[in-house]
Protein backbone atom coordinates (compact mmCIF):
# COMPACT_ATOMS: atom_id res chain seq x y z
CA UNK A 1 0.00 0.00 0.00
CA UNK A 2 2.91 2.15 0.58
CA UNK A 3 2.75 5.17 2.93
CA UNK A 4 -0.66 5.74 4.90
CA UNK A 5 0.01 9.22 3.48
CA UNK A 6 -0.30 8.62 -0.05
CA UNK A 7 -3.23 6.43 0.20
CA UNK A 8 -5.81 9.26 -1.43
CA UNK A 9 -3.20 8.72 -4.56
CA UNK A 10 -5.26 5.48 -6.10
CA UNK A 11 -7.99 7.87 -6.42
CA UNK A 12 -10.11 7.79 -3.17
CA UNK A 13 -11.52 11.23 -1.89
CA UNK A 14 -10.29 12.96 0.83
CA UNK A 15 -12.44 13.02 3.19
CA UNK A 16 -11.92 10.48 5.93
CA UNK A 17 -13.70 7.45 6.16
CA UNK A 18 -16.75 7.24 7.80
CA UNK A 19 -17.52 10.80 7.81
CA UNK A 20 -19.34 12.38 4.74
CA UNK A 21 -18.43 13.75 1.82
CA UNK A 22 -17.98 17.49 1.60
CA UNK A 23 -19.45 18.90 -1.42
CA UNK A 24 -16.59 21.33 -2.35
CA UNK A 25 -12.99 20.56 -3.69
CA UNK A 26 -11.93 19.14 -0.79
CA UNK A 27 -13.85 16.02 -2.28
CA UNK A 28 -11.76 15.63 -5.40
CA UNK A 29 -9.08 13.36 -4.96
CA UNK A 30 -5.33 14.35 -5.14
CA UNK A 31 -4.70 12.87 -8.27
CA UNK A 32 -6.51 15.94 -10.14
CA UNK A 33 -4.38 18.28 -8.69
CA UNK A 34 -1.34 16.22 -9.49
CA UNK A 35 -2.60 15.76 -13.12
CA UNK A 36 -3.05 19.64 -12.52
CA UNK A 37 0.75 19.77 -11.98
CA UNK A 38 1.72 17.22 -14.63
CA UNK A 39 -0.25 19.40 -17.35
CA UNK A 40 1.54 22.85 -16.30
CA UNK A 41 4.89 21.47 -16.14
CA UNK A 42 4.54 19.97 -19.54
CA UNK A 43 3.19 23.81 -20.30
CA UNK A 44 6.50 25.36 -18.83
CA UNK A 45 8.41 22.91 -20.20
CA UNK A 46 7.18 23.20 -23.74
CA UNK A 47 7.09 27.04 -23.13
CA UNK A 48 10.60 27.89 -22.09
CA UNK A 49 13.12 27.78 -24.93
CA UNK A 50 15.89 25.92 -24.73
CA UNK A 51 18.42 26.91 -21.85
CA UNK A 52 16.79 29.50 -20.63
CA UNK A 53 16.80 28.22 -17.31
CA UNK A 54 19.21 28.81 -15.18
CA UNK A 55 22.80 26.73 -15.87
CA UNK A 56 20.43 24.04 -17.82
CA UNK A 57 23.07 23.63 -20.18
CA UNK A 58 25.46 22.47 -17.24
CA UNK A 59 23.16 19.97 -15.97
CA UNK A 60 22.00 18.64 -19.55
CA UNK A 61 25.86 18.01 -20.83
CA UNK A 62 26.81 16.21 -17.11
CA UNK A 63 23.79 14.10 -17.23
CA UNK A 64 24.19 12.97 -21.13
CA UNK A 65 27.59 12.35 -20.71
CA UNK A 66 26.91 10.31 -17.44
CA UNK A 67 24.43 8.75 -19.00
CA UNK A 68 27.10 7.37 -21.85
CA UNK A 69 30.09 6.84 -19.41
CA UNK A 70 28.36 5.26 -17.41
CA UNK A 71 30.78 6.37 -14.30
CA UNK A 72 31.67 9.60 -12.38
CA UNK A 73 32.92 11.98 -15.22
CA UNK A 74 36.15 14.16 -15.18
CA UNK A 75 37.50 17.16 -17.45
CA UNK A 76 38.64 14.74 -19.51
CA UNK A 77 35.19 13.38 -20.76
CA UNK A 78 34.27 16.43 -22.35
CA UNK A 79 33.01 16.24 -25.68
CA UNK A 80 33.79 18.59 -28.34
CA UNK A 81 31.11 17.12 -30.74
CA UNK A 82 28.42 17.41 -27.88
CA UNK A 83 29.68 21.34 -27.14
CA UNK A 84 29.43 22.04 -31.06
CA UNK A 85 26.21 20.73 -31.02
CA UNK A 86 24.76 22.75 -28.15
CA UNK A 87 26.18 25.81 -28.94
CA UNK A 88 24.92 25.53 -32.31
CA UNK A 89 21.73 25.40 -30.80
CA UNK A 90 22.34 28.53 -28.86
CA UNK A 91 22.28 30.43 -31.88
CA UNK A 92 19.25 28.84 -32.90
CA UNK A 93 17.05 29.85 -30.14
CA UNK A 94 18.44 33.29 -30.03
CA UNK A 95 19.73 32.34 -26.81
CA UNK A 96 21.44 35.42 -26.06
CA UNK A 97 18.92 37.79 -27.54
CA UNK A 98 16.81 36.56 -24.39
CA UNK A 99 19.64 37.48 -21.62
CA UNK A 100 19.80 41.01 -23.48
CA UNK A 101 23.25 40.32 -24.22
CA UNK A 102 24.86 40.56 -27.90
CA UNK A 103 25.08 37.67 -29.75
CA UNK A 104 28.72 36.44 -30.20
CA UNK A 105 29.34 37.24 -34.30
CA UNK A 106 32.65 34.22 -34.17
CA UNK A 107 31.16 30.70 -33.09
CA UNK A 108 32.70 30.00 -30.10
CA UNK A 109 34.58 26.57 -30.53
CA UNK A 110 34.09 25.23 -27.13
CA UNK A 111 31.44 26.28 -24.31
CA UNK A 112 34.29 27.35 -21.85
CA UNK A 113 34.83 30.47 -24.20
CA UNK A 114 30.77 30.78 -24.52
CA UNK A 115 29.55 34.25 -22.62
CA UNK A 116 26.70 33.21 -20.13
CA UNK A 117 26.43 30.20 -20.83
CA UNK A 118 29.50 28.97 -20.21
CA UNK A 119 30.36 29.75 -17.06
CA UNK A 120 28.60 27.23 -14.82
CA UNK A 121 29.86 24.13 -16.07
CA UNK A 122 29.85 21.11 -13.85
CA UNK A 123 31.57 18.24 -15.73
CA UNK A 124 34.26 18.27 -12.39
CA UNK A 125 31.47 18.16 -9.68
CA UNK A 126 29.98 15.11 -9.31
CA UNK A 127 26.41 14.94 -8.29
CA UNK A 128 23.50 12.15 -7.02
CA UNK A 129 21.02 14.42 -9.02
CA UNK A 130 22.48 13.88 -12.20
CA UNK A 131 21.96 9.83 -11.63
CA UNK A 132 18.29 9.60 -12.50
CA UNK A 133 18.34 12.05 -14.99
CA UNK A 134 21.17 9.89 -17.20
CA UNK A 135 18.90 6.72 -15.85
CA UNK A 136 16.00 8.64 -17.87
CA UNK A 137 18.00 9.75 -21.11
CA UNK A 138 20.03 5.93 -21.65
CA UNK A 139 17.33 5.06 -23.68
CA UNK A 140 17.55 7.94 -26.25
CA UNK A 141 21.39 8.49 -26.35
CA UNK A 142 20.61 7.90 -30.44
CA UNK A 143 17.82 10.38 -30.56
CA UNK A 144 18.64 13.94 -31.42
CA UNK A 145 20.17 16.36 -28.96
CA UNK A 146 16.57 18.75 -28.45
CA UNK A 147 15.00 14.78 -27.92
CA UNK A 148 17.25 14.44 -25.13
CA UNK A 149 16.64 17.78 -23.69
CA UNK A 150 12.95 17.34 -23.87
CA UNK A 151 12.81 13.54 -22.83
CA UNK A 152 14.83 15.17 -19.35
CA UNK A 153 12.67 18.09 -18.89
CA UNK A 154 9.94 16.11 -18.67
CA UNK A 155 11.39 13.71 -16.20
CA UNK A 156 12.14 17.33 -14.36
CA UNK A 157 8.47 17.89 -14.64
CA UNK A 158 7.83 14.21 -12.87
CA UNK A 159 10.10 15.17 -10.12
CA UNK A 160 7.93 18.56 -9.68
CA UNK A 161 5.19 16.58 -9.48
CA UNK A 162 6.58 14.45 -6.67
CA UNK A 163 7.61 16.80 -4.65
CA UNK A 164 4.00 17.64 -5.06
CA UNK A 165 2.77 14.66 -3.49
CA UNK A 166 4.88 14.43 -1.08
CA UNK A 167 3.80 17.77 0.60
CA UNK A 168 -0.15 16.35 0.44
CA UNK A 169 0.86 12.93 2.16
CA UNK A 170 3.15 14.89 4.62
CA UNK A 171 0.16 16.94 5.58
CA UNK A 172 -2.23 13.98 6.09
CA UNK A 173 0.44 12.53 8.67
CA UNK A 174 0.46 16.26 10.50
CA UNK A 175 -3.62 16.16 10.66
CA UNK A 176 -4.86 13.45 9.71
CA UNK A 177 -8.57 15.35 10.41
CA UNK A 178 -7.85 18.23 8.26
CA UNK A 179 -7.52 17.71 4.41
CA UNK A 180 -7.39 21.46 3.33
CA UNK A 181 -3.96 21.64 4.67
CA UNK A 182 -3.16 18.92 2.41
CA UNK A 183 -4.74 20.05 -0.48
CA UNK A 184 -3.40 23.83 0.04
CA UNK A 185 0.37 22.36 0.32
CA UNK A 186 -0.05 20.39 -3.11
CA UNK A 187 -1.50 23.45 -4.82
CA UNK A 188 0.83 25.61 -2.94
CA UNK A 189 4.03 23.30 -4.89
CA UNK A 190 1.92 23.10 -7.87
CA UNK A 191 0.87 26.66 -8.36
CA UNK A 192 4.11 28.23 -7.53
CA UNK A 193 5.56 29.78 -10.99
CA UNK A 194 9.36 29.81 -10.26
CA UNK A 195 9.12 25.81 -9.25
CA UNK A 196 7.39 25.06 -12.43
CA UNK A 197 10.12 26.78 -14.31
CA UNK A 198 12.77 25.08 -12.29
CA UNK A 199 10.92 21.56 -12.79
CA UNK A 200 10.56 21.99 -16.18
CA UNK A 201 14.16 22.52 -16.81
CA UNK A 202 17.32 19.97 -16.03
CA UNK A 203 18.35 20.30 -12.70
CA UNK A 204 20.29 18.72 -10.26
CA UNK A 205 18.32 20.75 -7.66
CA UNK A 206 15.27 18.81 -8.68
CA UNK A 207 16.31 15.31 -7.74
CA UNK A 208 17.48 17.14 -4.20
CA UNK A 209 14.12 18.83 -3.47
CA UNK A 210 12.69 15.66 -3.74
CA UNK A 211 14.45 13.38 -1.81
CA UNK A 212 14.82 16.05 1.29
CA UNK A 213 11.23 16.20 1.01
CA UNK A 214 10.75 12.55 1.26
CA UNK A 215 13.88 13.17 4.08
CA UNK A 216 11.37 14.85 6.03
CA UNK A 217 8.45 12.92 5.46
CA UNK A 218 9.53 10.18 7.44
CA UNK A 219 10.95 12.31 10.22
CA UNK A 220 7.29 13.33 10.43
CA UNK A 221 6.17 9.62 10.48
CA UNK A 222 9.13 9.04 12.88
CA UNK A 223 7.27 11.48 15.10
CA UNK A 224 3.49 10.94 14.62
CA UNK A 225 4.01 7.13 14.01
CA UNK A 226 7.04 6.51 16.62
CA UNK A 227 10.14 5.26 15.99
CA UNK A 228 10.89 1.87 14.07
CA UNK A 229 14.42 0.50 12.27
CA UNK A 230 12.78 0.91 8.74
CA UNK A 231 10.90 4.39 9.23
CA UNK A 232 14.98 5.74 10.47
CA UNK A 233 17.07 4.10 7.64
CA UNK A 234 14.45 5.15 4.78
CA UNK A 235 14.61 8.83 6.66
CA UNK A 236 18.39 8.83 6.49
CA UNK A 237 18.62 7.10 2.95
CA UNK A 238 16.90 10.19 1.32
CA UNK A 239 18.59 13.03 3.76
CA UNK A 240 21.95 11.11 2.14
CA UNK A 241 20.64 11.40 -1.04
CA UNK A 242 19.60 14.66 -0.90
CA UNK A 243 22.85 16.28 0.72
CA UNK A 244 24.95 14.56 -1.94
CA UNK A 245 22.63 15.58 -5.04
CA UNK A 246 23.50 19.52 -3.88
CA UNK A 247 24.47 21.67 -1.63
CA UNK A 248 20.56 23.50 -0.96
CA UNK A 249 19.88 20.35 1.27
CA UNK A 250 22.54 20.97 3.76
CA UNK A 251 20.24 22.86 5.81
CA UNK A 252 18.86 18.93 6.43
CA UNK A 253 21.91 18.27 9.11
CA UNK A 254 20.99 20.21 12.10
CA UNK A 255 17.50 19.43 10.88
CA UNK A 256 18.87 15.76 11.92
CA UNK A 257 20.49 16.42 14.53
CA UNK A 258 17.65 18.49 16.82
CA UNK A 259 15.23 15.54 15.69
CA UNK A 260 17.79 13.32 16.63
CA UNK A 261 17.70 14.46 20.28
CA UNK A 262 14.13 14.76 20.36
CA UNK A 263 13.63 11.42 18.73
CA UNK A 264 16.69 9.96 21.36
CA UNK A 265 14.43 11.08 24.73
CA UNK A 266 11.38 9.52 23.54
CA UNK A 267 13.33 6.08 22.98
CA UNK A 268 14.54 6.56 26.43
CA UNK A 269 11.72 7.03 28.01
CA UNK A 270 10.39 3.70 25.90
CA UNK A 271 12.94 1.72 26.97
CA UNK A 272 13.12 -1.53 28.93
CA UNK A 273 15.96 -3.17 30.35
CA UNK A 274 16.36 -6.11 29.90
CA UNK A 275 18.35 -8.74 27.81
CA UNK A 276 20.55 -7.33 24.41
CA UNK A 277 18.66 -9.91 22.33
CA UNK A 278 15.52 -8.84 23.69
CA UNK A 279 16.30 -4.82 22.65
CA UNK A 280 18.24 -5.59 19.66
CA UNK A 281 14.88 -4.17 17.29
CA UNK A 282 15.23 -0.98 20.27
CA UNK A 283 19.22 -0.61 20.11
CA UNK A 284 19.58 -0.79 16.57
CA UNK A 285 17.05 2.33 16.37
CA UNK A 286 19.61 4.33 18.02
CA UNK A 287 22.53 3.18 16.53
CA UNK A 288 21.78 3.51 12.78
CA UNK A 289 20.45 7.13 13.44
CA UNK A 290 23.49 8.36 14.96
CA UNK A 291 25.40 6.25 12.30
CA UNK A 292 23.52 8.13 9.40
CA UNK A 293 23.53 11.85 11.38
CA UNK A 294 27.43 11.21 11.37
CA UNK A 295 27.87 10.11 7.82
CA UNK A 296 25.65 13.39 6.97
CA UNK A 297 27.98 16.00 9.36
CA UNK A 298 31.20 14.64 7.52
CA UNK A 299 29.95 14.83 3.90
CA UNK A 300 28.27 18.49 4.27
CA UNK A 301 31.67 19.36 6.26
CA UNK A 302 33.81 17.61 3.71
CA UNK A 303 32.19 19.85 0.84
CA UNK A 304 31.21 22.65 2.33
CA UNK A 305 35.07 23.01 4.12
CA UNK A 306 36.03 22.58 0.43
CA UNK A 307 33.84 24.43 -1.88
CA UNK A 308 34.60 26.61 -4.59
CA UNK A 309 33.01 28.81 -6.16
CA UNK A 310 33.28 28.82 -9.93
CA UNK A 311 37.38 28.98 -9.19
CA UNK A 312 37.51 31.78 -7.19
CA UNK A 313 38.67 30.24 -4.06
CA UNK A 314 37.08 28.70 -0.89
CA UNK A 315 32.64 29.38 -0.68
CA UNK A 316 34.24 31.29 2.97
CA UNK A 317 37.31 32.74 2.76
CA UNK A 318 39.57 32.06 6.16
CA UNK A 319 39.10 35.57 7.16
CA UNK A 320 35.11 35.81 7.29
CA UNK A 321 35.75 33.41 10.54
CA UNK A 322 36.91 36.74 12.30
CA UNK A 323 35.27 39.31 14.42
CA UNK A 324 36.96 42.30 12.02
CA UNK A 325 36.97 40.37 8.52
CA UNK A 326 32.51 39.40 9.49
CA UNK A 327 32.07 43.49 10.63
CA UNK A 328 34.24 44.84 7.52
CA UNK A 329 31.77 42.59 5.09
CA UNK A 330 28.50 43.75 6.70
CA UNK A 331 29.77 47.51 6.14
CA UNK A 332 30.28 46.87 2.14
CA UNK A 333 26.86 45.04 2.45
CA UNK A 334 25.11 47.47 4.17
CA UNK A 335 26.55 50.87 2.25
CA UNK A 336 25.11 50.00 -1.12
CA UNK A 337 21.94 47.99 -0.03
CA UNK A 338 23.31 45.07 -1.06
CA UNK A 339 22.21 42.99 1.65
CA UNK A 340 18.61 44.08 1.15
CA UNK A 341 18.52 43.80 -2.37
CA UNK A 342 20.08 40.82 -2.30
CA UNK A 343 17.22 39.21 0.26
CA UNK A 344 14.75 41.00 -2.31
CA UNK A 345 15.69 39.32 -5.06
CA UNK A 346 15.19 35.84 -3.32
CA UNK A 347 11.90 36.59 -2.26
CA UNK A 348 10.95 37.52 -6.02
CA UNK A 349 12.51 34.80 -7.60
CA UNK A 350 10.70 32.11 -5.37
CA UNK A 351 7.87 33.52 -6.17
CA UNK A 352 8.40 34.22 -10.36
CA UNK A 353 11.23 35.78 -11.99
CA UNK A 354 11.27 33.63 -15.67
CA UNK A 355 14.43 32.64 -17.61
CA UNK A 356 17.89 33.57 -16.36
CA UNK A 357 16.28 36.00 -13.79
CA UNK A 358 15.13 38.24 -17.05
CA UNK A 359 11.52 38.36 -16.64
CA UNK A 360 9.93 39.80 -13.48
CA UNK A 361 6.76 40.24 -12.04
CA UNK A 362 5.23 43.94 -11.64
CA UNK A 363 6.17 45.62 -7.98
CA UNK A 364 3.16 45.21 -7.63
CA UNK A 365 2.80 41.28 -7.49
CA UNK A 366 5.16 40.92 -5.29
CA UNK A 367 4.04 43.80 -2.45
CA UNK A 368 0.99 41.21 -2.33
CA UNK A 369 2.74 38.10 -2.14
CA UNK A 370 4.25 39.82 0.94
CA UNK A 371 1.57 40.70 2.01
CA UNK A 372 0.35 37.06 1.83
CA UNK A 373 3.12 35.60 3.82
CA UNK A 374 2.05 38.31 6.20
CA UNK A 375 -0.91 37.42 6.84
CA UNK A 376 0.25 33.22 7.50
CA UNK A 377 2.93 34.75 10.08
CA UNK A 378 -0.39 36.58 11.54
CA UNK A 379 -2.29 33.38 11.72
CA UNK A 380 0.77 31.18 13.52
CA UNK A 381 0.89 34.00 16.17
CA UNK A 382 -2.92 33.65 16.63
CA UNK A 383 -2.54 30.54 17.72
CA UNK A 384 -2.12 27.99 15.36
CA UNK A 385 -0.06 25.75 18.47
CA UNK A 386 -3.48 25.64 20.13
CA UNK A 387 -5.32 24.06 16.89
CA UNK A 388 -2.88 21.76 16.24
CA UNK A 389 -3.66 17.56 17.39
CA UNK A 390 -1.28 17.06 20.34
CA UNK A 391 0.99 14.06 18.52
CA UNK A 392 1.88 16.27 16.11
CA UNK A 393 3.31 19.81 17.90
CA UNK A 394 6.98 18.17 18.04
CA UNK A 395 6.50 17.50 14.05
CA UNK A 396 4.72 21.26 14.11
CA UNK A 397 8.18 22.40 15.34
CA UNK A 398 10.27 20.26 12.76
CA UNK A 399 8.57 21.63 9.77
CA UNK A 400 9.07 24.91 11.30
CA UNK A 401 12.79 24.84 11.04
CA UNK A 402 12.99 22.88 8.42
CA UNK A 403 11.54 25.84 6.73
CA UNK A 404 13.33 28.90 8.49
CA UNK A 405 16.56 27.15 7.80
CA UNK A 406 17.41 27.25 4.39
CA UNK A 407 15.78 30.60 4.42
CA UNK A 408 19.03 31.43 7.16
CA UNK A 409 21.44 29.53 5.01
CA UNK A 410 20.77 31.79 2.01
CA UNK A 411 21.14 34.99 4.26
CA UNK A 412 24.39 33.25 6.09
CA UNK A 413 25.49 32.92 2.28
CA UNK A 414 24.85 36.19 1.60
CA UNK A 415 26.83 37.57 4.96
CA UNK A 416 29.62 35.16 4.68
CA UNK A 417 30.51 34.85 1.46
CA UNK A 418 32.33 38.29 -0.28
CA UNK A 419 30.01 37.28 -3.71
CA UNK A 420 27.07 35.38 -1.85
CA UNK A 421 25.33 38.58 -2.88
CA UNK A 422 25.89 38.30 -6.73
CA UNK A 423 23.69 34.82 -6.63
CA UNK A 424 20.40 36.16 -5.39
CA UNK A 425 18.11 33.32 -6.26
CA UNK A 426 14.82 31.58 -4.46
CA UNK A 427 14.96 28.26 -6.05
CA UNK A 428 17.86 27.78 -3.75
CA UNK A 429 15.09 27.26 -1.29
CA UNK A 430 13.29 24.70 -2.99
CA UNK A 431 15.01 22.11 -0.87
CA UNK A 432 12.95 23.26 1.69
CA UNK A 433 9.56 23.93 -0.01
CA UNK A 434 7.23 21.37 1.37
CA UNK A 435 7.79 22.86 4.82
CA UNK A 436 7.55 26.36 3.58
CA UNK A 437 4.13 25.23 2.10
CA UNK A 438 3.11 23.46 5.02
CA UNK A 439 4.06 26.88 7.19
CA UNK A 440 2.44 29.04 4.88
CA UNK A 441 -0.76 27.07 4.34
CA UNK A 442 -1.23 26.29 8.20
CA UNK A 443 -0.84 30.26 8.88
CA UNK A 444 -3.50 31.21 6.35
CA UNK A 445 -6.11 28.16 7.59
CA UNK A 446 -5.21 29.25 11.37
CA UNK A 447 -7.39 32.31 10.57
CA UNK A 448 -10.79 30.94 9.73
CA UNK A 449 -12.85 28.42 11.31
CA UNK A 450 -12.41 24.63 10.24
CA UNK A 451 -15.79 25.00 8.51
CA UNK A 452 -14.67 27.46 6.47
CA UNK A 453 -11.19 25.98 5.31
CA UNK A 454 -12.34 25.13 1.74
CA UNK A 455 -12.54 29.03 1.17
CA UNK A 456 -8.74 29.15 1.71
CA UNK A 457 -8.19 25.94 -0.53
CA UNK A 458 -10.73 28.09 -3.39
CA UNK A 459 -8.63 31.40 -2.74
CA UNK A 460 -5.58 29.70 -3.55
CA UNK A 461 -6.34 27.88 -6.54
CA UNK A 462 -7.95 31.30 -7.71
CA UNK A 463 -4.54 33.07 -7.01
CA UNK A 464 -2.77 30.31 -8.85
CA UNK A 465 -4.83 30.40 -11.66
CA UNK A 466 -4.32 33.81 -11.68
CA UNK A 467 -0.38 33.66 -11.12
CA UNK A 468 -0.60 31.56 -14.30
CA UNK A 469 -2.26 33.90 -16.69
CA UNK A 470 0.25 36.98 -15.53
CA UNK A 471 3.22 34.57 -15.84
CA UNK A 472 2.74 32.41 -19.02
CA UNK A 473 0.17 34.46 -21.26
CA UNK A 474 1.30 37.88 -19.85
CA UNK A 475 4.84 37.10 -20.01
CA UNK A 476 6.71 33.94 -21.33
CA UNK A 477 4.81 34.05 -24.41
CA UNK A 478 4.85 37.79 -25.28
CA UNK A 479 8.82 37.65 -24.31
CA UNK A 480 9.88 34.55 -25.86
CA UNK A 481 7.54 34.58 -29.15
CA UNK A 482 7.31 37.72 -30.55
CA UNK A 483 8.10 38.71 -33.57
CA UNK A 484 10.00 41.58 -32.46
Amino acid sequence: MGPAGLRPLAGAPLALPGRPRPANLLAAPIWLVLAVGLARGVLYAVVTPPWQAPDEIAHFEHSLLLARHQRPLTPADASAELETEIIGTLYTFRAWEYLGAETPAAVPARLDDVPVFGISRTIDRFSWGYVPYALVVTPFLGAGLLTQLYVMRLFSVLLGVGTAAVAFATARQLEPDQPALAVGAALFVVFLPQHSLITASVNDGNSAELAASLGLYWLVRLFVRGLSARRVAACLVCVLAAILSKATAYYLVPVLAVSGLGLGLRWWRGFRPGSVAANWARLAVPVVFAAGLAGAALVFWDRFSTMPVFGRGPIVPAYMYSPQGLVAQLAILNADNRLFNAMWETFASFWAYLGWMVLPLGAVWYKGLLGAVVVAIMGWLAGVRRRVPGTSKAAYSLIVLAAVLPIAVVFGWFVFSPIGAEYSQGRYLFAGLVPIALVLVRGWLALVSERRANVVTALMLAAGVLLDAVVVWGLALPYFYSSG
